[in-house]
């Protein structure tokens, strides 16, 4: 292969790994609709984009996205929980770290509703709550729920329990339901939960 067919290759890999993480993400929606989980901000994927021409490889906001993420709620007028689901591709916290799919419900200090939820949470509220107040060198990216208060030093008793696999464990429709949606369910399992 000369340079430039390693190039569209990689370009090539690239684009699979974006439609395939896509296709993830639309099976987590059809999965979680089915118990009553809806998308909050509807067809959209967020990213942590930047178009400056001043970026670098070491910004969080670069041209090529770190992650997309879906958020979803319960089909209900007040929500004390939000899921995150994001496939994180990179973090320049973690250089070594493979593209990851993660998982976050956040239990939120009191009830909001789906516009006040769409004004003020942010997409990017699960990789920060992984990636950036976690302290350890090594992400945990067998499942293992972890429990963190993202923003406590503010005085925000928000908890987020997260879980990490890697993209590459992804190979069926049945890795989604163990992996993503069973997990998010037990964080749903009485009425004063959802």
């Amino acid at each position: 292969m000369n340079a430039n067919e390693i190039l569209m290759m990689s370009i090539q890999n690239v684009r699979e790994m974006y439609s395939n993480s896509i296709l993830i993400l639309r099976d987590v929606d059809t999965q979680l609709s089915e118990h009553n989980l809806m998308p909050l901000f509807g067809n959209t994927l967020g990213p942590e984009t930047s178009k400056s021409i001043t970026q670098t490889t070491e910004q969080f906001n670069t041209f090529f996205p770190q992650f997309m993420c879906r958020v979803y709620v319960k089909a209900a007028e007040q929500h004390l929980k939000v899921v995150f689901v994001n496939v994180q591709f990179y973090h320049p916290n973690h250089p070594t770290l493979g593209p990851t799919v993660n998982v976050g419900v956040f239990t939120l200090p009191e009830p909001y509703t789906s516009i006040e939820l769409k004004k003020t949470l942010y997409y990017w509220w699960l990789k920060y709550a992984i990636f950036e107040t976690n302290t350890s060198e090594q992400i945990d990216v067998t499942g293992n729920h972890i429990e963190t208060k993202p923003w406590i030093e503010n005085g925000d008793t928000t908890v987020c329990h997260f879980w990490s696999y890697e993209l590459v464990h992804f190979q069926h429709h049945g890795d989604i339901q163990s992996k993503i949606v069973q997990g998010i369910l037990q964080y749903f399992s009485t009425t004063r939960d959802n």
